[in-house]
Order: C-alpha cells, then sequence, then structure tokens
C-alpha cells in the first residue's frame, strides 16, 4: 500500500471518529436526562443497575467532550507538527477503547435492571 492511499485511509478514519465522538455525546447527554426521570424508589438490583448506568451516561459524556477538545487541540498543532500525527491516532484508539469500556459498563447495567425483576 503506498503512503498516499495510507494517509487517506487514516483520514477518513480521523474523520469518521470526530463524527461519531460528537453524535454519541449529544446522543448520551440526551439520554441522561431521560435516564434520570427512571429514579429508583428503593434501594434494590434495579437501583444498582439504574446507578451504574447514570454514572457510566455521566462519565462517557464527559469523556466525549475531554477527547472532543483533545482531538481539535491535535488537529490544530498538528498543522504546524508532523509528528503529532501519531498523537491524533493514539487519541483515537484510546477513544474507541473508552466507547467499548462504556458500552460493556451499560450492558452490565440493563443486565442488572432486568435481572432484579
Amino acid at each position: 500500500m503506498r503512503r498516499r492511499d495510507r494517509l487517506n485511509i487514516l483520514t477518513i478514519i480521523k474523520r469518521i471518529t470526530f463524527i461519531f465522538i460528537g453524535i454519541s455525546a449529544v446522543c448520551s447527554s440526551a439520554v441522561l436526562f431521560l435516564w434520570i426521570f427512571g429514579l429508583p424508589g428503593t434501594q434494590n438490583g434495579y437501583a444498582r443497575g439504574w446507578e451504574l448506568g447514570l454514572y457510566t451516561l455521566f462519565h462517557y459524556v464527559v469523556g466525549c467532550v475531554f477527547f472532543f477538545v483533545t482531538y481539535v487541540i491535535g488537529i490544530l498543532v498538528s498543522k504546524k507538527f508532523q509528528r503529532m500525527r501519531n498523537f491524533n491516532l493514539f487519541t483515537i484508539s484510546i477513544f474507541w477503547i473508552f466507547f467499548l469500556y462504556s458500552a460493556f459498563n451499560m450492558l452490565r447495567a440493563f443486565y442488572m435492571m432486568f435481572s432484579a425483576s
């Protein structure tokens, strides 16, 4: 694979990640407000799952904002320095790991809530 083709693929991956960070942060913050309406009244398995889901959504929104800001700063700096391209790839890979971890925690939260009833 030529260097030019590889750079085009990396550019596409960066743009997809950038768009995904924005969309998922907006969707997560909307779901966070809806999640609060399901506040449980008693402390049971449902409440533990609900609490895990609440913390996961909150941390995901904060993490998305952090990665979004880091990504934009990385892009602005990489225009001056070519070495920052590796930093952008590192940030993108960390975001996808963070996304998978958050998705796993949300699945655990739903499992805890549905198994409590």
